[in-house]
């Protein structure tokens, strides 16, 4: 839930030191609590050091499309170099998305939401 909370507030709360560069800017938040973990458990964020809520498209919104879970590192340096932008398709889905050999221990760790 942290993620979601951390997201609305930068699009929401005008108190928000980050709001000029997001809210102010249109940026929206409509990704739910249920989507973000759908989407911790697509990316394997529980595999990851550091995850960090990535909008896939800087110019759009926080929405289940346009969203993944990418290692902060690799996040926080996409704020100074576009170029470091990883494809849309990254991380690639695992394979078998969507039936049920695709469970691993990735998505049976719970969220921390």
């Amino acid at each position: 839930m942290r993620y979601i909370c951390w997201a609305k507030r930068r699009c929401t709360d005008r108190h928000s030191k980050w709001y000029p560069f997001y809210g102010a800017k249109g940026i929206t938040c409509t990704l739910t609590a249920t989507q973000a973990e759908a989407l911790w458990i697509r990316d394997g964020a529980a595999n990851l050091q550091r995850p960090s809520l990535d909008r896939k498209d800087p110019a759009l919104g926080y929405s289940l499309a346009n969203c993944r879970f990418i290692e902060f590192r690799l996040n926080s340096r996409i704020a100074w170099d576009p170029k470091a932008r990883p494809p849309d398709d990254y991380p690639e889905p695992p394979a078998g998305e969507g039936d049920e050999s695709a469970m691993d221990a990735r998505t049976t760790e719970a969220a921390p939401f």
